[in-house]
């Protein structure tokens, strides 16, 4: 289903925010549509902008945000903030001071594997759909593409694996290690550029409160995962708060490479010690 239009999988009815509207406005419209970020149009309905639960912290919190174009934050919280902190007055700013003003879209008739490229290339987590007219139409998430992934794909050409394959090997490696593969985790697993990273998807609430990307680095034959990263992983999982993680993106990888890598983690999440066993919950 990579192969699919972005235009049977976004959604149509997209809800937007007026530049002019205050971030207050814009963070109530977030917490009410229970979304974290919205295209920002002008008087005429184009859109000019991106604003999202970050720009809001941004504005409210005036603290350090994760580098990224697309990082998520918690809209309830920031409210929550405001009325805690009696923090008002960067509320009244207008949405326009503090969004993002670079716009990623995709035309309605893109492929769903052009649209996910898109994404990885830049750490961002939901696209705007534009006709030839550069007409807003509809509204690209990452959830939207994990849907499309978990319709299934045929074998990718070149050796590559579909989804389908793919799900299958990493049920065998996890498995031989004695871990459970999970339905539900907050995690997608991606090799990109020779690094493995998590990036986080849509529709986990509490995890994505969690606020970090697993990113490793290749050091010869191993994966080097930093001991912070894993220690903020064994709390969140012995609290039951979150899960650890599949690998949905076999596309391109042969399956002598893919048991390599997801061996490789699973063996450095193991040498760590307590979270042996505890990685992945049914």
């Amino acid at each position: 289903m990579f192969d699919a239009q972005v235009n049977a999988f976004m959604t149509a009815d997209v809800t937007t925010v007026s530049a002019t509207a205050t971030v207050r406005e814009a963070l109530e419209l977030l917490v009410s549509r229970r979304i974290s970020g919205v295209p920002a149009v002008d008087e005429a309905g184009r859109v000019v902008g991106v604003f999202s639960a970050t720009d809001a912290a941004r504005a409210v919190a005036a603290g350090p945000h994760r580098d990224s174009e697309d990082s998520f934050y918690d809209p309830m919280a920031l409210l929550q903030l405001v009325s805690l902190e009696r923090r008002p007055e960067p509320t009244e700013l207008h949405v326009a001071a503090v969004m993002s003003r670079t716009v990623r879209s995709v035309g309605p008739s893109a492929s769903m594997r052009e649209a996910a490229r898109i994404m990885a290339a830049h750490n961002v987590h939901r696209l705007v759909v534009l006709d030839e007219t550069e007409h807003l139409v509809g509204m690209l998430s990452s959830l939207d593409v994990c849907r499309a992934m978990a319709k299934g794909a045929p074998a990718a050409a070149a050796g590559g694996l579909g989804e389908d394959a793919g799900g299958a090997i990493l049920a065998r490696v996890f498995a031989a290690r004695g871990y459970a593969m999970a339905r539900n985790v907050p995690f997608e697993l991606r090799v990109q550029g020779g690094a493995l990273k998590t990036v986080h998807l849509d529709g986990y609430d509490a995890e994505r409160r969690v606020g970090f990307e697993l990113i490793t680095t290749e050091a010869g034959d191993r994966a080097e995962f930093t001991p912070p990263i894993l220690d903020a992983l064994e709390g969140k999982m012995a609290r039951g708060e979150c899960f650890l993680l599949l690998v949905d993106e076999a596309d391109g990888l042969g399956e002598a490479e893919l048991e390599r890598v997801a061996g490789r983690f699973l063996d450095a999440v193991a040498a760590h010690g307590k979270l042996a066993g505890e990685a992945v919950k049914p």
